[in-house]
């Protein structure tokens, strides 16, 4: 058996791992676009920014922010009954109209997602709120709500102080100081420290839902393997073993890579995840086209035997296939050019070993 025999094992696992990962992408994205998981996700980062923070008559900071013109242009209004329901929802929704209350209900609700907004955005299927705010914007808006500007005469530093020394003590407070303490020139230049500070904070949150859509992708590829009866042990049995199907599911792959050759692209701008998911899914479709060609197919197409041998092995072989998939398909589409770009070194080699010497 020629010595590429195993590339051409790897080549083909490759490229089926790539088409599963592209339909886990896919399914992945659409979740979280369904279910506004990046907006969630932001609304989070912002309310654990700022620590539940109110001003000094008691309204909640992040939910002005929603409401500030600047970032209430990135979002549609939502409908009337929408904010009804997310104000019954929300504890202090339903005491915001008892001024005695609300200092008293305040200690015992803590930093629980109290806000309208918060509550609004469990309204997924209704409320559309941004899933990114650019920190410029944050900046400027938390700005105003912390010391509203005069119409009468520019804001300065000095305005900027005093509003922040008459909030609550708390951590936003004590940051808000801290950045205004090292601001020597104006407003400007603090609002360029508030901008680095919600960066810092974004890239946390962004953590946050790389882990959690980390997760779901393991969930789905857990899913998609068993529904599919995708075992890697036995389709590497099945190239190794067939030189047809082999030599077939290469050429496929080459053909994949030649037609790919700008790269995948699996995620959208920020905040664009509705063209992330037309990517994904045009990437799906298309590779779908080959994967129909390959000498194996997928699924359940007899009864397993009632082994335990056999379904030891075949555990063994699906959980292999969903930790591959779990690495994504920029990951499988990358060592798809790498091992494409060996065989093409291997195989000038193979032809060359077998020309005969022309001493003979």
């Amino acid at each position: 058996m020629p010595s590429s025999a195993i590339l051409d094992v790897a080549i083909g696992i490759a490229f089926v791992y790539l088409f599963l990962s592209l339909i886990c992408s896919v399914v992945n994205e659409g979740i979280a676009a369904v279910l506004a998981l990046r907006s969630k996700n932001l609304v989070a980062g912002i309310d654990s920014l700022l620590s539940g923070t109110k001003l000094p008559d008691g309204r909640p900071v992040v939910e002005l922010l929603y409401s500030h013109g600047l970032i209430r242009g990135l979002y549609k209004d939502p409908p009337a009954d929408v904010i009804a329901k997310a104000r019954a929802a929300s504890p202090i929704g339903k005491i915001q109209d008892q001024a005695e209350a609300l200092a008293e209900k305040a200690a015992e609700l803590g930093n629980q997602l109290h806000i309208p907004v918060l509550g609004m955005v469990q309204q997924w299927f209704f409320v559309n709120l941004p899933a990114y705010i650019p920190s410029p914007v944050f900046a400027t808006a938390l700005i105003d709500i912390i010391s509203p500007p005069d119409p009468a005469r520019a804001r300065d530093l000095s305005d900027v102080r005093q509003a922040i020394d008459k909030l609550p003590p708390g951590p936003v407070r004590q940051a808000l100081m801290s950045l205004v303490a090292d601001t020597q020139k104006d407003v400007t230049e603090f609002q360029g420290k508030v901008e680095g500070w919600f960066n810092d904070s974004m890239d946390r949150a962004s953590g946050w839902y790389k882990h959690r859509a980390q997760n779901i992708l393991l969930c789905i590829a857990l899913v998609i393997t068993v529904l599919l009866n995708v075992d890697t042990i036995k389709l590497a049995q099945s190239l190794w073993t067939n030189p047809v199907a082999r030599q077939a599911t290469e050429q496929l792959a080459q053909q994949y890579v030649d037609a790919n050759k700008g790269g995948l692209k699996p995620s959208a701008t920020p905040g664009d995840s509705t063209q992330g998911l037309v990517d994904l899914s045009n990437q799906a479709k298309q590779i779908t086209q080959w994967t129909q060609q390959l000498p194996f197919p997928f699924g359940w197409h007899e009864k397993p035997p009632m082994q335990p041998l056999f379904w030891l092995e075949t555990l063994t072989g699906w959980l292999i296939t969903t930790l591959a998939l779990s690495l994504g398909a920029p990951f499988w589409f990358d060592t798809l050019n790498k091992f494409m770009v060996v065989r093409s070194t291997v195989k000038p080699k193979e032809k060359s070993a077998t020309e005969p010497s022309k001493d003979t």
